[in-house]
């Protein structure tokens, strides 16, 4: 067999909040296979499981199910108890689970979710579906001339970290002064429609607007 790997991260405000403190428990049937506790980022710890080893997926008579599932089950107080079953784990791999939580609205209060089969092993014929017209492409592009976004939305905290997403008006940067030894930048930013704001950027991630 194979490990792969998972991580929950449990937020509340259509994905802006954390919820620190959270237990979750990892199960195989009614087996516990982990319990433990998001930091104060939503995240739990990185936690090994078995997988069947990615080999298989290359030996053309290998008719399997090329990853193994698990139950999720994530409670925190006053908001309602998410319980995902069937979280798919492949060898070698990193699956994040993002479950998003709701504040309780009556005792005992949960919702249940179920990963449908992969398209791996669901059968049937593979085709590619064509986006509808007018879709904006998922895939990067280089644009015929350069275009200035109205808004950008601004992420409070490190790529990895849970934390509180805004959208601003933007122009353009007015002014840039660095402090090297902190590695603190303070950047003067000239927002559409609004007076100039502080964003305060350490080690490149903005951590504060003033």
């Amino acid at each position: 067999m194979g490990t792969g790997y998972l991580e929950i991260a449990a937020t509340t405000a259509l994905g802006g909040l954390p919820i620190p403190g959270a237990r979750v428990t990892v199960l195989s049937g009614d087996e516990i296979l982990y319990e433990m506790f998001t930091d104060k980022s939503g995240v739990t710890e990185k936690v090994a499981l078995e997988a069947p080893e990615k080999e298989l997926t290359l030996d053309e008579n290998f008719d399997g199910i090329p990853y193994s599932v698990t139950n999720v089950k994530v409670e925190a107080e006053n908001y309602v108890t998410v319980t995902v079953y069937d979280v798919e784990i492949f060898d070698t791999e990193t699956s994040i689970l993002p479950v998003y939580m709701t504040p309780v609205t009556y005792a005992g209060e949960n919702v249940e979710y179920y990963t449908p089969l992969h398209k791996l092993v669901a059968g049937g014929e593979r085709t590619r579906e064509l986006p509808p017209p007018n879709a904006i492409p998922d895939t990067p592009r280089v644009l015929s001339e350069v275009v200035i976004p109205e808004y950008i939305t601004v992420h409070l905290g490190r790529p990895n970290v849970a934390a509180r997403n805004i959208r601003v008006p933007f122009s353009y940067y007015k002014e840039v002064t660095k402090n090297t030894s902190d590695r603190k930048t303070q950047c003067l930013c000239g927002f559409a429609g609004a007076k100039k704001s502080k964003i305060s950027v350490i080690n490149g991630y903005i951590v504060n607007i003033d």
